[in-house]
């Protein structure tokens, strides 16, 4: 077994301290992502001492990035649920959107772990949102920058 020569205490957290910050993740849903580890990839972002479990939140970002160009921040991303739940989106609209990310270029805000579970970066969607915008006259809100642009 190699041994690793460093890690980082302050890239450490807890499942629920990973749920505090992350809106889209639950502490069922993270553990059973834990116990599949092996099997899912995840088991790279995890550190075992005892019988304690620590998240490195930049492995962790890594692997939710798996076959991105862009590494995803996991305080950015929502449960479709969520985004319904904060705009004025219609469900039917962004299911839409969604089926076809593949085409319309949205897959960069789309990220699946499971067949049954999607999330969605929303800084990511936000800028796809703003590119597909056709009207040249919006000026949208002064100041602001998404947490991945900044």
């Amino acid at each position: 077994m190699d041994t690793i020569e460093f890690i980082d205490y302050r890239n450490l957290r807890t499942v629920e301290q990973i749920v505090e910050y992350g809106p889209a993740f639950t502490i069922a849903g993270l553990r059973y992502w834990i116990f599949w580890g092996r099997r899912n990839g995840l088991d790279k972002a995890l550190v075992k001492i005892d019988t304690n479990i620590f998240i490195d939140i930049h492995a962790f970002n890594g692997w939710l990035s798996e076959g991105k160009d862009e590494r995803c921040d996991f305080r950015d991303l929502r449960t479709l649920k969520q985004v319904l739940q904060t705009c004025g989106i219609k469900e039917s609209k962004l299911r839409y959107w969604l089926q076809n990310a593949p085409f319309n270029g949205l897959e960069d805000a789309v990220i699946r772990k499971n067949p049954k579970k999607l999330l969605i970066d929303v800084s990511r969607f936000n800028l796809w949102l703003a590119n597909r915008n056709r009207n040249k006259s919006y000026t949208g809100p002064r100041g602001f920058l998404p947490r991945t642009a900044q």
